[in-house]
């Protein structure tokens, strides 16, 4: 190839290499998933409370309780693995260095922002995509009943993203402090490779801790898996469990910010085709941000590291993960 040829060839983004089927089945999955899940979650929630009334339930009854359990612990898996499947698009892609980078500077521009603000501008056209493509909007609403996002910010730093609740802090860089290889969604569910996952302390650069998009994304979706095995093998041996709080929030708390997570990724690729507006694309990119840092603060993240922040970059006992 001549010198001539090489400059002349065309310059893409990285999203370009981005497999639109992938994107399209996985969004459909995760959405099917999340409904059948949020169902399950608000008919236990009914059956939580009638048994706090009535002190205990038929027998027959807590059978078929106990088989939902087991259906909704297999949807959990499903929204698992399609939830991989997308990210290792971006993953490999590096599309993901591309949005975060735009959102740093952003950031960085905009100043410290409040993330209960932008949750606020962004939900109305967020909710409206998902809903089109299938998110059951009564079911959505009861999820956000139990949620409260009040208190985070975020802000730009030097080419970063910085998120802080009080005196947590952690950093948000596009590639992962300590390599992670792209894990297949078959080795990381069905091969049980999530059980390995330990927080990795080289993660913590300067005293501050910091994490990847990957890298939390790996840490909410084990702390799912093994949140409904766990509460799946308690109902086994006691039957319904009555909660202080009549539901689990922290499941609820996991499906809702998959959903905007995996949303305000698509909508960002979307973005590049002029689909939505510059300031929805702004917003939503500023919404990923906040949500993966309440996915790390949350969602697993280990506290009192480093100068009070919180890590969720993690490595697996030392062993490289399983790759396609």
């Amino acid at each position: 190839m001549t010198e001539k040829s090489q400059h002349s060839k065309r310059r893409i983004r990285r999203s370009e290499y981005i497999n639109p089927l992938v994107i399209e089945d996985s969004l459909r999955t995760v959405l099917e998933s999340v409904n059948r899940l949020l169902e399950y979650e608000r008919f236990l929630d009914r059956m939580e409370t009638t048994k706090a009334d009535l002190g205990e339930l038929p027998i027959q009854v807590e059978r078929r309780i106990l088989r939902a359990a087991r259906r909704a612990e297999a949807d959990a898996i499903k929204l698992a693995k399609a939830t991989l499947d997308l990210f290792n698009e971006y993953q490999d892609s590096r599309t993901l260095d591309e949005f975060f980078a735009d959102l740093a500077l952003e950031l960085e521009a905009r100043g410290k922002m409040q993330f209960d603000e932008v949750w606020e501008q962004s939900m109305p056209e967020l909710e409206d995509f998902a809903v089109k493509r299938g998110l059951k909007k009564d079911l959505w609403n009861w999820a956000l009943s139990y949620q409260d996002f009040s208190g985070v910010t975020l802000t730009g730093e030097k080419g970063n993203i910085v998120g802080m609740l009080k005196e947590r802090r952690a950093v948000l860089v596009p590639q992962n402090p300590s390599y992670i290889p792209t894990i297949e969604s078959s080795s990381f569910v069905d091969g049980e490779f999530f059980r390995r996952a330990v927080t990795d302390h080289k993660a913590i650069i300067d005293g501050i801790p910091h994490f990847s998009p990957y890298a939390v994304v790996l840490i909410l979706l084990k702390n799912l898996l093994e949140r409904y095995e766990q509460r799946t093998s308690a109902m086994a041996l006691h039957g319904v469990q009555v909660l202080p709080t009549g539901i689990d929030p922290f499941t609820i708390f996991i499906i809702v910010v998959i959903v905007v997570v995996i949303i305000a990724v698509v909508v960002g690729l979307l973005c590049e085709s002029g689909t939505f507006s510059k300031e929805v694309c702004i917003i939503t990119l500023l919404l990923l941000g906040g949500a993966l840092f309440l996915m790390c603060l949350f969602g697993g993240g280990e506290t009192g590291l480093g100068k009070g922040g919180v890590t969720c970059t993690m490595i697996f006992n030392g062993e490289e993960a399983p790759t396609g």
